[in-house]
């Protein structure tokens, strides 16, 4: 199963009834993908998201991946001290390091110059989904680690 990380600004957009967003719902909802996640922050992005119950279904399907707080949370202090790193999304840069992941949907220029950036991430180098077209890299991306 590929895996995706998908930034709290964008979730709005997997309700949409086209683009990338549409296309990567149709992918959770057919259990195509899964979505890594964990830490504090994460999880306060989501308990404060409108979408809360549809996480919890996500959660309790297996299509959302939780890492422990403590490892997410302890990378992102350790991130928070690069100073390669533009965005204030030290959070989900670890949960991209922790889970494997390298595909991201997120409309935040600074994050995506992040994911890309082969200082911050290891190999292999970031991916950000930014149009349809662009969705078929979600099918080849690796599973989350364990």
């Amino acid at each position: 199963m590929s895996s995706i990380i998908v930034d709290t600004n964008s979730i709005h957009k997997l309700f949409q009834e086209t683009g990338v967003g549409a296309t990567i719902w149709e992918l959770i909802k057919n259990r195509a993908i899964q979505v890594p996640g964990g830490g504090t922050k994460y999880k306060d992005e989501v308990v404060r998201s409108p979408l809360r119950e549809v996480f919890q279904e996500l959660l309790r399907s297996g299509i959302i991946k939780l890492y422990s707080d403590e490892d997410i949370d302890t990378l992102e202090a350790q991130y928070k001290l690069n100073p390669d790193l533009k965005s204030d999304d030290q959070h989900v840069i670890a949960i991209a390091y922790r889970s494997g992941c390298r595909v991201l949907f997120s409309a935040d220029k600074a994050l995506s110059d992040d994911f890309k950036n082969h200082k911050i991430l290891p190999k292999p180098r970031g991916k950000v989904l930014c149009n349809k077209y662009y969705a078929k890299i979600v099918q080849g991306a690796p599973p989350c680690k364990e």
